[in-house]
């Protein structure tokens, strides 16, 4: 319970820290940082025609990106409706270009528990079929 406790706490200070620096004055910002989704409703975007990534504490809708993506859309499909922070930091290594390319696709900000992602998504891998 403390190692999920601290993983919480760990998202919500970086997801305040981003939103906080990243809406500046922009009205289109500041009304996706009021965009509040739970895991109930990532769930739902787990295929080709709608696929939402969590990365960061931030919702991104990647449905319109998956075919220009440098790893490929399975890549996006294997992390649909589930947390892809980790497999973002490592994939993208601190470069600018994804970050920069990322920020026209959120769309909001995730409230819950991670592991609720995790856990649903594994339950219902029938959502990744075309």
């Amino acid at each position: 319970a403390d190692r999920k406790d601290g993983r919480r706490a760990s998202i919500r200070r970086r997801t305040s820290r981003r939103m906080s620096s990243s809406s500046q004055g922009t009205t289109s910002s500041s009304k996706v940082l009021e965009t509040v989704f739970e895991a109930e409703e990532i769930l739902k975007h787990t295929s080709r025609k709608s696929l939402w990534v969590v990365i960061e504490g931030f919702v991104y809708d990647v449905t319109a990106f998956q075919k220009q993506h440098p790893g490929g859309a399975a890549v996006l499909l294997q992390w649909a409706g589930r947390d892809a922070t980790e497999a973002a930091r490592t994939a993208h290594n601190g470069r600018t270009k994804p970050n920069q390319l990322m920020k026209e696709m959120v769309i909001g900000v995730f409230q819950g528990d991670v592991d609720d992602l995790m856990n649903q998504r594994t339950a219902r891998p029938e959502t990744t079929k075309m």
